[in-house]
């Protein structure tokens, strides 16, 4: 498990100092993993996985979440999908854009922010 923490880290240019600064572990608790002397308790494993932006599956097994798992556990695509199925006008919108290019979608974004400010 420290092998794939260590490969995960090492490809986002971090130290073992900037995971704990940043999840306000301690550097010895990094070191005792290291050893084998332990392993991080579910609290740490959560926040290290949180600040390496993986899950604690991947740091557990190696196993890469699947694209639903990924889908399902964003906070911001969740959000999303309840406002699409509230929002039935919102739902057409973005089925329409998906076919459009990306010189109107850009045309689209400006017609949608003038709205804005007029309604300001």
């Amino acid at each position: 498990m420290y092998e794939r923490y260590c490969r995960l880290r090492d490809s986002l240019g971090l130290r073992d100092a900037d995971v704990a600064k940043g999840t306000n572990i301690t550097k010895s608790t990094f070191s005792e993993w290291k050893q084998g002397k332990s392993l991080p308790n579910a609290d740490k494993l959560l926040r290290i996985s949180g600040f390496l932006n993986t899950t604690v599956e991947y740091l557990m097994t190696g196993k890469e979440p699947s694209l639903s798992d990924k889908i399902l556990k964003n906070p911001e695509v969740l959000e999303l999908s309840e406002e699409l199925v509230k929002n039935s006008a919102l739902r057409k919108l973005v089925l329409l854009e998906k076919d459009l290019s990306e010189e109107d979608i850009a045309a689209v974004r400006v017609m949608v922010a003038a709205l804005i400010k007029k309604r300001s």
